[in-house]
């Protein structure tokens, strides 16, 4: 499954209503500057030319983000690594709006797992370090940005350490009896 680095300038929350909703809630609003760069095939119905056109909008319910214990820094532009143009992943989907006459290309994500099938990290944008990823949200959903790195990485494996240093104890035992056999013999 193909990965895009979508590029996301963050615009606070605002009060909208999509699909299945009966009355508006908020969500977080990013606009998408560089989906000129993402293919064809995450677009639902539209062309190249049309979607040329056209603002591209990502939208995330508040209720999802509280769940994943993300906390947005007004006017930063986010970096997030997708998996899109899959069965169960999310597409930028034509909506019945207009934003300055013309039609305007929304993803939304409410749901939690069209969020871990699409979402698999975030970060800043001109930035490598990535402040979520999706297998330490799994691991320890409500502090994920709190991991301690070397807590993971500092696990001793004490089989390899046996395997190594038996032959090393095994070469010391033989030489000390090997020098106490010859001083017995020297008496």
């Amino acid at each position: 499954m193909p990965e895009f680095k979508v590029k996301c300038w963050y615009f606070g929350e605002s009060k909208n209503k999509f699909f299945k909703d009966k009355e508006k809630r908020i969500y977080h609003k990013f606009s998408v500057p560089n989906a000129g760069d993402l293919p064809n095939k995450i677009f639902r119905s539209l062309s190249r030319d049309k979607f040329n056109k056209r603002d591209c909008w990502l939208w995330i319910s508040k209720e999802l983000i509280k769940k994943l214990d993300i906390n947005w820094e007004s006017d930063k532009t986010y970096c997030f690594l997708m998996k899109l143009g899959e069965h169960k992943t999310a597409a930028f989907n034509i909506k019945n709006e207009l934003l300055n006459s013309e039609k305007v290309n929304n993803m939304v994500l409410k749901d939690k797992s069209y969020w871990e099938n699409t979402v698999k990290k975030i970060g800043f944008w001109g930035s490598e370090d990535y402040f979520y990823e999706l297998k330490k949200d799994r691991q320890n959903p409500t502090k994920n940005q709190n991991n301690n790195p070397t807590q993971s990485e500092n696990k001793t494996d004490w089989g390899k350490i046996a395997i190594f240093c038996l032959p090393i104890v095994m070469f010391a035992l033989f030489s000390f009896l090997l020098i106490k056999w010859v001083s017995k013999k020297k008496e």
